[in-house]
């Protein structure tokens, strides 16, 4: 569970100080994040047409940030795909409302599509050979060129990158992911991926990945604090500093990019890549389009 925080507006640079920095969105170049403090560390926003990889242990704000990432194109009209690997769509659109984000409304518009590949990835059969991954892609391409989709969440991205051998083979599989990705669907893909904080991520950072954000726990003086880390953003210089962020209700991430955390130790800076050891090739579609009409997300009561 995620825990609401407050903020201080004098904890945030303004909005209208972070738009006058952010020159490339207007010139379409770049996309919103959704973070506005983020666009601002980044040079404006994600290069357009790219997959980014955003990392992170358990309860860091992952979903929240790709929801966030999703909800700023919707709300600007564009539309978007969200595939749901491990939660079901209905989690996804009750998490988005405990936050004061309506997915509902952009879902019964036609604007925003969820995909749930959770029953295929949990069944039995899903376990059994590799995933063919241009075909799983096209697939999916299918269903963003039908809705005219321009841009894509895949959460987790993990099970669509199998591996039973080596780094390498993560790393191969991990580049023709990204490829097909850039080849049949030309859309910004956010690539959510679960870590721990030991290891390394080269398999995805190495090159395929156009940008790698990382969502940590981070001891400091201060506690346990959530901090965010640019570690590689394409065609954009970035430094390699963590900065603190809140779980705002009615914003989710909220960043302040003016006080760079101090770790108490180094330990935190690498994380390891998980990926599922099997996966399946048998010709079949894995995603099934969500309908929110049989399953109404349940209704949870603010605390």
């Amino acid at each position: 569970m995620h825990v609401v925080e407050k903020v201080s507006d004098s904890q945030v640079l303004p909005v209208e100080e972070l738009a006058a920095d952010s020159k490339d969105l207007t010139e379409k170049k770049r996309v919103s994040t959704g973070i506005p403090q983020l666009d601002l560390l980044i040079g404006g926003g994600l290069p357009k047409g790219k997959s980014y990889l955003i990392a992170g242990d358990s309860g860091t704000g992952k979903t929240i940030f790709a929801t966030a990432f999703i909800l700023k194109g919707l709300m600007e009209g564009e539309k978007a795909v969200y595939v749901s690997v491990d939660d079901k769509p209905s989690d996804i659109v009750e998490q988005a409302a405990s936050l004061g984000w309506d997915l509902m409304k952009y879902l019964s518009e036609k604007q925003l599509l969820m995909l749930d590949a959770a029953p295929f990835f949990s069944s039995p059969n899903g376990l059994t050979k590799e995933l063919d991954i241009p075909k799983t892609v096209a697939d999916l391409a299918s269903y963003v060129s039908r809705l005219g989709a321009s841009r894509v969440v895949i959460d987790p991205v993990g099970p669509l990158v199998p591996s039973r051998e080596s780094g390498k083979r993560v790393r191969d599989n991990a580049r023709s992911l990204i490829r097909s990705l850039r080849e049949l669907l030309g859309t910004t893909n956010l690539l959510v991926l679960p870590s721990a904080t030991t290891g390394e991520i080269g398999e995805w950072e190495e090159y395929p990945a156009a940008g790698v954000i990382i969502l940590k726990l981070t001891q400091t003086q201060r506690g346990l604090t959530r901090t965010i880390l640019v570690r590689k953003m394409r065609a954009t210089a970035v430094e390699l500093t963590e900065y603190p962020f809140k779980i705002v209700n009615g914003k989710g991430i909220v960043i302040d990019p003016r006080i760079p955390v101090a770790p108490v130790t180094s330990e935190n800076s690498e994380i390891h890549l998980e990926v599922s050891p099997d996966l399946p090739e048998d010709g079949r579609n894995i995603f099934e389009a969500w309908n929110p009409i049989v399953e109404e997300p349940k209704k949870k009561s603010s605390k």
